[in-house]
């Protein structure tokens, strides 16, 4: 009888020591053959929350991610962007996962299926030989955006706990849709000139976004790496990923 009741009360502490997850998620076992099936069953699981955000998870609302500068200096263009808001990044899939935990390398390649940018844009630069500058209000529009990020992690220990940290974070952003672009003031509140030039950007679209790419790149490595640091650093590994 007293044997019961200790195990009765070691489960009760466990639990309440335990990490509050989201009950739409259940912690992937690291020794599963099939973990990154896990994985992704998992964020199919917690999509439909990504409008609003989940807090447990350290995720802001992907409806409307605010960032209040970026900036990009390069041979080709100069971009500053600020009072940037980025809407529809809930709308994403995830293609492929592929996570190791004995080597602890991460690999996460998602979709974006549909989002819109909008903000206050200083850009000078060349494309194809053309002149672009513009500083004004702008809105940009992209369907089927791929971003590739990929990290490794190490493990450390605090309060008698081990954590993950993140290390050689890389992203990669490839456009396999199509973009839509709308600069304020390219030439200067010449309508007509301003309306040239924006078709001819929109026209060349691909060009502008290879040009564009280490920006992206900035924005989504802030966006989608900082959610893992977080979670990472606040979730002990043995409940991010069970020992048994």
């Amino acid at each position: 009888m007293h044997q019961l009741s200790l195990i009765a009360i070691l489960t009760v502490a466990a639990s309440a020591f335990a990490y509050d997850f989201p009950n739409y998620v259940t912690p992937c076992s690291r020794h599963d053959p099939h973990l990154n099936d896990c994985i992704k069953k998992n964020f199919e699981q917690a999509r439909p929350h990504l409008e609003e955000g989940i807090p447990k998870l350290f995720v802001p609302s992907m409806n409307k991610f605010e960032i209040t500068k970026v900036e990009m200096v390069s041979d080709l263009l100069n971009v500053l962007g600020t009072n940037v808001a980025l809407y529809g990044l809930h709308n994403v899939a995830l293609k492929d996962v592929q996570v190791d935990l004995i080597e602890k390398t991460f690999k996460f390649d998602f979709i974006l299926i549909n989002f819109e940018a909008r903000g206050d844009v200083d850009l000078e630069g060349k494309l194809l030989n053309s002149i672009i500058t513009t500083n004004g209000r702008t809105y940009g529009n992209g369907t089927d955006f791929h971003v590739s990020l990929k990290f490794d992690a190490e493990e450390y220990e605090k309060k008698n706990k081990v954590y993950l940290k993140t290390k050689n974070v890389q992203v990669t952003t490839k456009n396999n849709g199509r973009f839509f672009f709308d600069f304020g003031n390219l030439k200067e509140n010449n309508e007509g000139a301003s309306r040239a030039l924006n078709g001819f950007i929109n026209e060349n679209q691909d060009s502008f976004v290879d040009t564009l790419s280490p920006i992206l790149e900035n924005v989504f490595e802030g966006i989608i790496a900082e959610i893992f640091v977080r979670m990472f650093s606040k979730i002990p590994y043995d409940e991010l990923f069970p020992n048994n």
